[in-house]
């Protein structure tokens, strides 16, 4: 059997000729085609869609300039039901919020673009007075609780703020108006779509805002089957595990480097663990065409992060639980968090275990005489 990547990254190549005049400068033809051709690999439903839904979703990927990574944009997809009474599967192209922010911040009128969710022990505080509108937000350091809702803002270049703040009980109004409430996105990427809602709703009371507002809607019209999961994920019976090992070696066709790199972005990006674990199960779905340097690299830069983004999360809630300084258990408190902080310096890395030494270097008067 064929080399099923390097195959499908030869078709989509082909068949996707006239998008490159659609790509903006930053976004190369071959890093587009690389991250669609993973996305299939990894999916066989996607795989087996209607193939003109395939590419004209991959178009709309593009006109946007959206990469199909997961990240920006996803490949996900859903039931259509045909004239005869048969279902047939079609592929469609979803903005992810960050993709959507990027674009944001691509307009030219916008500093400053975001969404986030909170949570019940984030500081966090929206309030009215003669002055205007006001926000403070400031994620804690430790255990964050259960999620409370989602709060968007952007700064223009004008230095206009604006911000919008939504509450689970308007998440959910959100979610309720869409067909799709209990099924596809709300299911599997409730956080996102929280942070979706808020920034759609932001983006009313943008200048120049239609742009961004079809895209914040596009994929609404989808019918998602019950209990489809539409995230890419590396299986058993993934179309890269599917060809013969003779059939593993790496091919001139396709740019394993580019694929490297666009794995050690992301990695370098994530700020949560089991985003980097989940980093990790990709590098694995393309393992063969990686090669064995290229993978060992990669393998061990995604578990790397993940444990340092655990060791770091660690250390944040030791820090944030220390009791008030003067008490009777601080100062032993305290020693037990230099003590933690020498034993995950290794997970921690130099530049991170450098500044948290810094940090309790200044707070150790107030604990330890």
């Amino acid at each position: 059997m064929s080399n099923m990547l390097i195959d499908i990254k030869a078709n989509l190549d082909r068949e996707l000729v006239p998008v490159q005049s659609l790509l903006p400068a930053h976004v190369s033809f071959d890093r587009f085609t690389n991250a669609a051709a993973v996305a299939l690999a990894a999916n066989n439903d996607l795989f087996n869609a209607d193939r003109q839904s395939v590419i004209n979703a991959l178009t709309a990927c593009a006109k946007d300039g959206l990469i199909p990574d997961n990240r920006e944009a996803a490949m996900v997809v859903y039931k259509k039901k045909q004239a005869g009474g048969d279902w047939k599967l079609i592929a469609q192209y979803m903005p992810m919020i960050d993709g959507v922010l990027k674009r944001a911040r691509q307009s030219g009128e916008i500093s400053i673009i975001a969404a986030r969710a909170v949570y019940e022990n984030d500081k966090f505080r929206v309030w009215l007075d003669d002055s205007g509108e006001h926000i403070h937000y400031e994620p804690t350091l430790g255990a964050r609780g259960e999620m409370i809702g989602a709060v968007a803002y952007a700064r223009m270049k004008t230095g206009e703020f604006q911000f919008e703040w939504l509450n689970l009980d308007d998440i959910a109004k959100v979610r309720a108006a869409s067909k799709n409430s209990d099924k596809g996105p709300w299911v599997d990427w409730y956080e996102s779509m929280a942070r979706k809602s808020a920034a759609h709703r932001l983006c009313r009371r943008l200048p120049n805002n239609s742009e961004i507002m079809e895209m914040l809607e596009r994929g609404t019209e989808m019918v998602w089957q019950k209990g489809n999961d539409v995230t890419p994920q590396p299986s058993g019976s993934s179309l890269i595990e599917q060809r013969d090992a003779q059939d593993a070696e790496q091919s001139g066709d396709f740019d394993a480097e580019v694929i490297a790199e666009e794995f050690r972005q992301q990695i370098d990006s994530v700020e949560v663990a089991e985003d980097a674990k989940a980093i990790g199960s990709r590098i694995d779905v393309v393992k063969n065409e990686l090669g064995a340097n290229l993978y060992t690299e990669l393998k061990n830069k995604a578990l790397g992060r993940f444990h340092q983004l655990n060791a770091d999360k660690k250390i944040k809630g030791l820090i944030n639980g220390l009791p008030k300084a003067g008490s009777e258990e601080a100062s032993a408190a305290f020693a037990d968090v230099e003590k933690k902080l020498e034993f995950l310096r290794p997970r921690l890395g130099d530049v991170l275990y450098q500044a948290y030494c810094i940090n309790l270097r200044d707070m150790k008067p107030e604990y330890i005489g």
